[in-house]
């Protein structure tokens, strides 16, 4: 394989690559070795099946595998030899076509970081206003969390209506101008009746229905509702009211602690403790940092890669569309051009902070491993709900692996600075952005965990 690099701007690359038949063959070779064991032809002894006859029952398989392992390892190649660091923005485009006793050529274009002189981030000193973290909880109210948490259904004697508050049991049907609605159709439903707005009026029918009865009533989807061809619509909706339930709460004692895996009540409460502490600590180590970046970020100027920028548009857009569809409501038009302008000034200072970081960890000799990249890639499938190997085939293929590797190592950056570097509390400083901040105060306080014992 021969290669010439091109720098078309300071943030991009075009590389043309040639490559000998003899590679080209090497690369359908090794594919179609993997067929050879595996497939039946007719006329051939399983495992014996000839190459060629591999390679022409199969081409539609093996050749474009063997050219993207091909491209795969040319990259890999020229990262290494040129020290070029890949940010996305990945186009390959042939110059001649992938073909068994052929060269090949083609090119890639990517984007690459840009190359500046770092500022000096050693012994940084900064002040994280006090304000801007959580007020501490008692262990009172920690304990009382995670009470209702442990919570159980009971039914409610001697109750004929459900009211405000408890939990009603249902079997329900939706119908549109009398078509039965499948995806709204369910048996032993179980509810809280409450002011909610997505389910206002379906709430107020429940109420309606003694119980074990049925009736039917007019309700009219919200028009943000997250099905769109139901958005301030009105449907038919036949309700059976199986049963009323209501929460009963366990007393708070060693029992109770039992319950959560712990020995008695007093150990539950040092868990606490230290639990709470360390969401502070890990608060303010973040705001810390922020603040650290931000003073190094005054310090430089550097072109942004565009997939760069890209990359982190769609994250915020993505993780927006999820909480709306997890409130319920519809995520349409979350893609579009004038939402991508809407977060281009955050992304822009994401993507600015990627950049620095990332340069000065890699400055400092730090590395990504395999496995931080694997562990990364299973969490964000399991939180977006996706197969973990077809997320990481869909961000190889678009290059998008590339960006998660330098996030990681940006992370490292961070903390590296944060470990160099020096805070100070103090009282009531006026801030920047009281919108981010409140925020990261939200995150911070939400949900405070026991921490479980080792």
């Amino acid at each position: 394989m021969e290669y010439t690099v091109e720098d078309i701007s300071p943030i991009k690359k075009k590389v043309t690559v040639s490559v000998g038949k003899d590679e080209v063959n090497a690369s359908l070779a090794s594919v179609a070795t993997l067929y050879k064991d595996t497939v039946r032809i007719d006329g051939f002894r399983k495992g014996k099946v000839p190459l060629g006859v591999l390679m022409e029952r199969y081409h539609d398989s093996i050749y474009p595998e063997a050219q993207t392992n091909l491209v795969n390892v040319h990259i890999s190649t020229i990262m290494s030899s040129e020290d070029v660091d890949i940010v996305g923005g990945l186009h390959v485009e042939e110059l001649g076509k992938f073909t068994r006793n052929e060269d090949y050529r083609y090119t890639i274009e990517f984007d690459t970081y840009p190359q500046f002189e770092l500022p000096n981030y050693e012994g940084l000193e900064v002040e994280v206003d006090k304000s801007l973290l959580p007020k501490k909880a008692t262990v009172e109210e920690l304990l009382e969390h995670v009470r209702e948490k442990a919570g159980k259904l009971v039914a409610v004697e001697g109750a004929q209506f459900v009211s405000e508050g408890q939990y009603a049991n249902v079997d329900f049907e939706m119908y549109d101008q009398g078509k039965l609605l499948k995806d709204f159709t369910q048996k032993n439903f179980t509810m809280k009746i409450k002011d909610n707005e997505m389910l206002g009026e379906f709430e107020a029918l429940v109420k309606t229905v003694p119980l074990g009865q049925e009736k039917e009533g007019e309700i009219t989807f919200p028009k943000d509702f997250l099905n769109k061809d139901l958005q301030g619509k009105t449907v038919v909706a036949k309700v059976r009211l199986n049963a009323i339930k209501t929460m009963e709460y366990p007393e708070i004692n060693d029992e109770f602690a039992k319950s959560q895996n712990f020995a008695s009540l007093e150990t539950l409460k040092d868990s606490m403790r230290i639990g709470q502490d360390k969401q502070i600590e890990a608060l303010t180590k973040s705001l810390a940092q922020q603040k650290m970046v931000e003073t190094l970020l005054k310090m430089v100027d550097f072109p942004l890669p565009p997939s760069l920028v890209r990359a982190q548009q769609n994250d915020m857009i993505a993780n927006a569309a999820m909480s709306l569809e997890r409130a319920g409501k519809s995520s349409e038009g979350m893609y579009s051009e004038e939402v991508y302008k809407s977060v281009l000034p955050q992304a822009e200072y994401y993507a600015r902070s990627t950049v620095l970081l990332r340069t000065i960890a890699k400055k400092e000799g730090l590395q990504v491993t395999e496995k931080e990249v694997s562990d990364l890639i299973m969490n964000m499938a399991h939180r977006m709900g996706l197969d973990y190997n077809n997320l990481r085939r869909y961000m190889e293929a678009n290059g998008e692996i590339f960006i998660l590797r330098d996030r990681i190592m940006a992370d490292k950056g961070s903390d590296l600075i944060f470990a160099r570097g020096k805070y100070t509390l103090v009282e009531g400083k006026a801030q920047a952005d009281p919108e981010a901040e409140s925020g990261e105060k939200a995150e911070a306080t939400e949900n405070t965990a026991v921490t479980s014992q080792s």
